[in-house]
């Protein structure tokens, strides 16, 4: 799996903000509360949801309120990734609490792909990955480099 752009159309503090990576490792750095734990964030909510796992009733993280945005009813970006030899883009509406795959190359909607296959249906992550949140989470290393 390959991550290769991300677009946050509104999520935390960032409207309309893309970022593309390329291929080998990528550095997203930046001062003090300049979004790069949201960014991580926004990855694991795109391919996980805010859904707390194995409840019986549906509750949402306290992430779910801690990254909307000013302008509630535009909550939501896309990630698009490389996957099983194919280019996919993923879309999370997190107002409307759903999510879009697309073909990236055909644009065709793919989402009946996954759901069917996915019993948990907030979270394509697992279908894509074969992981928990948690350990996708920890794929994805950010650390703090407190050097003057």
């Amino acid at each position: 799996m390959k991550i290769k752009s991300i677009y946050l159309e509104s999520f935390g503090k960032f409207q309309e903000r893309r970022i593309d990576f390329e291929d080998g490792i990528n550095v997203i750095y930046g001062n003090n509360e300049s979004g790069k734990s949201t960014i991580h964030q926004f990855l694991g909510a795109v391919f996980y949801g805010f859904v707390k796992p194995n409840l019986k009733h549906t509750r949402y993280l306290d992430e779910f309120y801690d990254y909307e945005p000013m302008a509630r009813d535009l909550y939501r970006g896309k990630v698009v990734f490389e996957a099983n030899g194919r280019i996919y883009e993923l879309e999370r509406d997190f107002s409307a609490k759903t999510y879009t795959l697309f073909d990236a190359e055909t644009h065709e909607d793919r989402t009946q792909e996954i759901t069917s296959r996915d019993k948990n249906l907030d979270a394509p992550g697992k279908v894509f990955f074969g992981l928990e949140y948690s350990a996708f989470s920890n794929l994805l290393y950010f650390a703090q480099n407190h050097r003057d």
